[in-house]
């Protein structure tokens, strides 16, 4: 697995490379078609790739530090993948509009 800087991360989410923080704090994998990042312990997203689909992404309060990680996350996301996760996902208004915000979308979803 490739370790990389913190700084450099954007670029294997976009190609949905496995990869490792130096530190080994944040892990990105793939297997079986199912791109997977986790912070720490959490869990923060599975991404389906070939069909493009959010299949889970960390959900709740979160640390700010976990935050902006999840938001450069969704900014390397297709933003179609992400616009279907928020009209397919039961999700408090807070929650929609948290996504949307850290996504850097702007779009109105019922």
């Amino acid at each position: 697995m490739t370790k990389i800087p913190n700084h450099k991360i954007e670029k294997e989410i976009l190609a949905l490379s496995p990869f490792e923080n130096y530190n080994g704090t944040i892990v990105a994998t793939s297997e079986n078609g199912i791109y997977a990042i986790r912070h720490w312990e959490t869990q923060i997203l599975k991404y389906d790739i070939a069909n493009s689909e959010i299949i889970y992404l960390t959900p709740g309060v979160i640390s700010k530090t976990t935050g902006r990680l999840v938001g450069r996350i969704l900014r390397s996301l297709p933003r179609k993948a992400i616009e279907n996760y928020l009209l397919a996902s039961n999700l408090t208004g807070y929650e929609r509009s948290r996504i949307v915000r850290m996504a850097g979308l702007e779009v109105h979803l019922p």
